[in-house]
């Protein structure tokens, strides 16, 4: 808890700032030694061939996945808590087929997700 952290929360930030830091500079180095456009992807079958590239797009993908989901989750009791529907669960419908716990359907959320992946597919 906050009561019990002391100088832990700023000595962690520093850390993940130096990670972030180290992280940049090993891009730059990239970016100098191979000039083509693209990100971790690219460096990656460049240097260490495909299949290092194709598990690394993979997590990346999968990490997108993942992070969608959760903010689009949250986004269901934002939303709910600004119009005035403090229960998410009054949102979301349940499916008897499904274990307790993981028989909820949050419509909300499933429709921010493929607004946004429309809008990042046809961006043009």
């Amino acid at each position: 808890t906050r009561l019990h952290a002391g100088p832990g929360v700023v000595v962690s930030y520093a850390i993940a700032g130096l990670c972030a830091l180290l992280s940049a500079f090993c891009y730059t180095e990239f970016a100098v030694d191979m000039p083509v456009a693209g990100g971790a992807f690219s460096y990656l079958r460049v240097t260490f061939g495909e299949f290092a590239a194709f598990l690394t797009g993979a997590n990346l993908i999968m990490e997108y996945v993942f992070s969608n989901a959760a903010v689009a989750r949250s986004f269901t009791a934002y939303m709910g808590t600004a119009v005035g529907v403090d229960a998410p669960s009054k949102w979301r419908i349940a499916v008897p087929g499904l274990p307790n716990g993981f028989n909820q359907v949050d419509l909300v959320a499933v429709g921010v997700i493929l607004l946004i992946s429309v809008c990042i597919c046809y961006r043009y």
